[in-house]
């Protein structure tokens, strides 16, 4: 299977994966995301219906268009309009600002979609309207005006998404916004073609998609129609990020309240226990200076047994929490055979799932891989995994035992491979509290082993010196220096495969 992922490898044919993530949104887009149904299959056939009627020099390719491009299209619309524009000249310059300042830190769609599920059309329907703008004098104003906020919105929705990622309203709202700008821009193309080429070859075509999008009113919605729907799902998406900005400041203020209530009720308390302890102590002092006195030394025991069970369950969450800590640290400086033992590891278990792995490979196809990579990918996955909230998920830990099993010959490549991938998963800030990797091996000098820092290591005594103390860390990933030389490493098994490949393809055409 670990062969079979290298050839979607994007330096091994990014093409290819592609074609296949293309091949799987057709078939299953609709039940991966609600974005890929109808409002991008009608785009698509309008941006292929254009290609076909429209001159050869003004032809794209839909599948590789980029957001580069659109915003190429957008400046030479911009500067056609500057040339012959008689609008207001603040929404020039408002519509200059966006495309100027954001075109170094232009964000894909894929921060709210995946880039590979085949919504590299709404980038290339972009592209398309800027264009018609640029050729269609009539229109152009209106359409910049519709439109100047659009790549800045993007850059603001893609980041706004990563840091609300916890929020449904802001992820519903953008699939809203994708649906709308998509289908408008379907019907954008479909309502403005036919005034620049009007081949009767593709006429028929042209009025099953029109009857789809508008209805079955030929003449269909008016452009300023289509337009405004656009400008209203914009301040509608930019409405939600505001209410859940707002939501965010009440929680934070609330939660600031109750801590401050918190720390004043815990400020008296210390302060009443202060002056008890300072009266506790002039009375011992007296019983100290005038001679044992019963009474005193009954009075002072009893206030000492009242403050113990006054003040006592301050601390009893604290010592519960070290009684906990205590447990654990017990738990990892067992013997090996203990830790084994209680951990219920079968020593065979990585033989046992590489037999596994070798025998049903081949039920993996392109498709079913193309859809675990989708599904991990996903925002909803992102969501999930980087939870908060206890109820959704505590923790995930992850056990690789035996990690040597797999240091020589033909596995070493595959095993940089997993354990960058683990690396990248254990540093990520927000996955770090609910991801804990543990990577074991009984030899102390293997080729994992070397790659880690001291400070990383978790060492477990043998039998023998079961007394001794492990050092223990909380943290087991890869120093930077040892990553550059595992990348150097895999790199050059790459470029020796390549060779070889290259060499037996020459000999076969010998």
């Amino acid at each position: 299977m670990l062969d079979r992922w290298r050839k979607l490898d994007p330096r091994n044919g990014l093409r290819e994966q592609k074609e296949i993530a293309a091949d799987f949104t057709l078939k299953s887009g609709k039940e991966f995301h609600q974005a890929l149904t109808a409002p991008a299959k009608d785009l698509q056939e309008a941006l292929e219906m254009y290609n076909a009627t429209a001159e050869e020099a003004l032809r794209f390719s839909v599948n590789t268009c980029t957001f580069d491009d659109v915003l190429s299209e957008l400046k030479a619309a911009v500067r056609v309009y500057e040339q012959k524009a008689t609008g207001p000249a603040n929404v020039l310059r408002r519509f200059a600002r966006a495309a100027g300042d954001y075109s170094v830190e232009i964000a894909p769609w894929c921060d709210l979609v995946p880039a590979d599920n085949g919504l590299n059309v709404l980038s290339a329907g972009l592209r398309m309207i800027f264009s018609i703008a640029k050729r269609n004098a009539d229109n152009r104003e209106r359409i910049l005006q519709a439109f100047h906020d659009i790549p800045a919105l993007v850059n603001k929705a893609s980041r706004q998404q990563s840091q609300f990622a916890f929020s449904k309203d802001v992820r519903h709202s953008a699939i809203t916004f994708y649906e709308t700008v998509v289908r408008a821009l379907a019907q954008l193309i479909v309502q403005l073609n036919g005034s620049i080429n009007s081949d009767t070859r593709f006429w028929d075509r042209v009025s099953r998609l029109r009857e789809r999008l508008f209805g079955s009113s030929l003449r269909g919605k008016s452009i300023d129609t289509i337009l405004r729907t656009v400008s209203i799902q914009v301040a509608k998406f930019e409405e939600c990020l505001d209410l859940v900005r707002d939501k965010i400041r009440m929680g934070t203020y609330e939660t600031v309240v109750v801590a401050a209530e918190a720390m004043h009720e815990f400020n008296e308390k210390l302060q009443q226990l202060q002056s008890d302890m300072k009266s506790l102590k002039e009375n011992a002092e007296k019983s100290k200076d005038d001679g044992p006195d019963p009474i005193l030394q009954r009075q002072v025991s009893t206030e000492a047994i009242e403050l113990g069970q006054k003040y006592g369950s301050m601390n009893r969450k604290d010592q519960h929490s070290l009684d906990i800590m205590n447990h654990l640290f017990n738990f990892l400086i067992s013997n090996y055979s203990e830790l084994m033992q209680s951990l219920g590891v079968y020593f065979r278990q990585h033989l046992e799932d590489l037999d596994t792995v070798l025998k049903e490979q081949h039920q993996f196809d392109d498709a079913a891989q193309s859809h675990a990579r989708q599904l991990l990918q996903s925002p909803r996955f992102s969501h999930w995994f980087s939870s908060q909230s206890s109820d959704v998920l505590w923790s995930v830990i992850c056990i690789i035992d035996g990690i040597t099993g797999f240091e020589y010959g033909p596995w070493l490549n595959d095993l940089w491979d997993v354990m960058d991938i683990l690396d990248k998963i254990v540093k990520d800030p927000a996955l770090r509290p609910h991801f804990k990797l543990l990577v074991t091996t009984p030899f102390a000098d293997g080729v994992v082993d070397r790659t880690v820092m001291e400070h990383q290591r978790l060492v477990l005594p043998s039998d023998s010196s079961s007394g001794g103390f492990a050092e223990m860390s909380d943290r087991l990933v890869w120093d930077e220096i040892g990553q550059a030389t595992r990348l150097e490493e895999y790199r050059r098994a790459v470029r020796l495969n390549e060779e070889e490949d290259s060499e037996d393809s020459d000999g076969l055409s010998e």
